[in-house]
């Protein structure tokens, strides 16, 4: 499962990195990069915790900000696509790739 992760929206593009730590653990980082209705850029980092069995995945991605807030999600690992939803609007599906790509999906938002 260690690896990054890319996947897009028409306004938002989105990148995590896992690293498994053992057994059926799992670390990283979340980025989001979304366009916002008046043009600006806006750009949030978080780390990505959580464990794998079989192909159910369970995380908490949690802000780096002052104020962190944490977001559970839940989904399923299968043939190198990370399907993760929680919160109140996420819904992930993300493809294996590099973050040349998830730099390019940045580029193309702006």
């Amino acid at each position: 499962m260690s690896g990054t992760y890319v996947g897009k929206g028409p306004a938002l593009a989105v990148m995590i990195q896992i690293v498994e730590t053992g057994g059926d653990s799992f670390t990283g980082r979340y980025e989001q990069v979304a366009l916002q209705a008046d043009g600006k850029i806006e750009d949030m980092n978080a780390t990505i915790s959580g464990a794998r069995n079989g192909e159910t995945v369970v995380a908490t991605i949690k802000t780096a900000d002052f104020f962190a807030a944490s977001v559970p999600v839940s989904g399923t690992f299968r043939g190198g696509v990370l399907h993760l939803t929680g919160g109140s609007y996420l819904i992930l599906n993300l493809t294996k790739a590099d973050e040349a790509n998830f730099r390019a999906q940045v580029a193309a938002l702006t």
